[in-house]
């Protein structure tokens, strides 16, 4: 990754969206949720998930109902670990 992400004007890629165009291809799992009722954020992250999986990244974005809210965010981690794959 490089630099930080700055404040996005909607104008071009954000800065998630051009870090997954560079990062190379590897066995990361990439996990993103966000909520339904989150405006443009939604659209922010339903794109570079779109381009990491187009480049071979195993990427998921779960969208719940709700919106930018702690209590949805609660379940998050732990339904990501859940769906790490066991190892012997």
């Amino acid at each position: 990754m490089t630099s930080r992400p700055s404040a996005h004007t909607g104008a071009s890629d954000t800065w998630l969206h051009e870090q997954a165009a560079a990062a190379p291809v590897g066995g990361t799992s990439i996990r993103m949720t966000v909520g339904s009722n989150e405006g443009v954020m939604l659209d922010d992250l339903r794109k570079p998930r779109t381009l990491m999986a187009a480049r071979g990244f195993d990427a998921s974005l779960d969208v719940y109902a709700g919106g930018h809210d702690h209590c949805c965010w609660a379940a998050a981690p732990m339904e990501g670990l859940a769906a790490l794959p066991e190892r012997a």
